[in-house]
């Protein structure tokens, strides 16, 4: 038989969490209007990475 899932709702806000107080601090300063902030998805991030050469055999 397939295994229960259960979801919960989202808790209450804690409003002075590490987390909300540097977003509210970001939002602050960028004259009222809400700032889109980038959501960081990884801790190492590379633009390109390694080129690919003529002739080269890619390692994974």
């Amino acid at each position: 038989q397939p295994h229960k899932v259960t979801q919960y709702k989202k808790g209450k806000d804690f409003l002075y969490a590490q987390g909300k107080r540097r977003y509210d601090r970001k939002q602050s300063d960028y004259g009222g209007s809400k700032r889109m902030l980038a959501i960081k998805r990884y801790k190492h991030f590379e633009l390109g990475g390694e080129k690919k050469k003529k002739g080269q055999v890619v390692q994974f």
